[in-house]
């Protein structure tokens, strides 16, 4: 559960890797109450939906899907 007096984070943006399951699906929904600015990042788009609307409900998040089969789809 997010901690208000550790750190203010409302307004500033994380990005969250691996988003879909695990430790990332888990940060997402502990940091979405916080007011923080979610950008979810994973290789399964079905279970990104899932979290990200999971994460709407708690508090917000934005939904970023790309194919990353090359690396050169990031940078080129």
């Amino acid at each position: 559960m997010y901690n208000g007096r550790l750190m203010y984070l409302a307004g500033r943006v994380a990005v969250i890797t691996g988003a879909s399951r695990g430790l990332g699906k888990a940060m997402a929904l502990a940091l979405a109450p916080s007011g923080v600015r979610l950008a979810l990042v994973a290789r399964d788009v079905e279970r990104l939906s899932s979290v990200a609307a999971e994460a709407r409900e708690l508090g917000r998040s934005e939904e970023h899907t790309s194919e990353l089969q090359s690396p050169c789809s990031l940078v080129c």
